[in-house]
């Protein structure tokens, strides 16, 4: 009986001038969600981040080593060179997210001097205070209080947000001199005639799998570690038939268009007929 009066009396004040009832929803059986609140599932909510909003120095720092062929077989089989604006493109996406790449000439030995850029990962920003409530939301004495406590945040994070600007174009202005040395000492293996008579694939994995193993200092971020291979893979210079294994377990990148990945194939590489297309895979996460 009292559930029939709680029904009425909405209805009798709604005969009053103006007043409407909402029409009845029918019950689906699904719980009722509160007003503003839209529940999404995990591909939704990826799906409507924004993309300006993901930041890139969230992605881990990278370590790249590239092997270049420089033997004869290059020119019939179109292993592509790097490009000067191609290495730009990787040491720009270094300086933004830290990490280190080497370049190595694929030859009859693996002997030579890699280029060699390295750099820092960058240094973290100071976070923005939290805003303060709605002042009406507070009562007059706690607001006030909450105010001098935002005032003194507010001036701590302007100290150190100044000190993370001068630290961090000091930081950026180096590492532009560390790419144009790297650039430098790059353009000269990228001008270098591919004339090698044998390709040492196995002492070019082990070369790279050298560096890509080496120690990080306590307490740095893990990296991710790519070997990124131009070459057909094809090892001539002993009889061995099989990769050596790579303890540094790196992604292995392959750019050989028209013909396969030779001795590579048995890393189940990404193979890659363009190194554009193979960069932009690898920066992309």
């Amino acid at each position: 009986m009292l559930k029939s009066y709680l029904y009425l009396v909405p209805a009798l004040l709604c005969l009053l001038p103006g007043c409407q009832l909402p029409s009845p929803k029918p019950d689906t059986g699904e719980p009722a969600k509160k007003p503003g609140l839209t529940l999404l599932n995990d591909s939704q909510a990826i799906a409507g981040v924004p993309t300006q909003s993901i930041d890139r120095k969230s992605l881990m720092p990278l370590h790249i080593a590239g092997i270049l062929d420089k033997t004869g077989s290059t020119e019939p089989n179109k292993i592509p060179n790097f490009t000067e604006e191609q290495l730009k493109t990787i040491s720009k996406a270094l300086q933004e997210r830290g990490g280190e790449f080497r370049l190595l000439a694929l030859c009859s030995d693996s002997d030579k001097v890699l280029a060699h850029l390295k750099i820092p990962v960058s240094i973290i920003s100071p976070t923005t205070p939290a805003s303060l409530p709605e002042e009406n939301s507070v009562n007059t004495i706690e607001y006030a209080k909450l105010e001098q406590g935002y005032s003194q945040r507010m001036a701590e994070y302007k100290t150190k947000k100044a000190e993370f600007d001068r630290a961090n174009q000091v930081q950026r202005k180096a590492n532009e001199v560390e790419i144009e040395i790297f650039l430098k000492a790059a353009k000269s293996i990228l001008a270098a005639p591919s004339t090698c008579k044998s390709t040492d694939i196995v002492g070019g994995i082990k070369r790279v799998d050298l560096f890509l193993n080496e120690r990080q200092p306590a307490g740095a971020m893990p990296v991710r570690k790519v070997a990124f291979f131009l070459t057909d893979g094809e090892h001539n210079t002993t009889a061995a038939t099989k990769p050596p294994e790579m303890k540094s377990k790196p992604e292995i990148v392959v750019v050989s268009p028209g013909s396969g990945a030779g001795m590579l194939e048995q890393l189940q590489p990404n193979k890659f007929e363009s190194i554009d297309a193979a960069i932009a895979d690898v920066l992309s996460h």
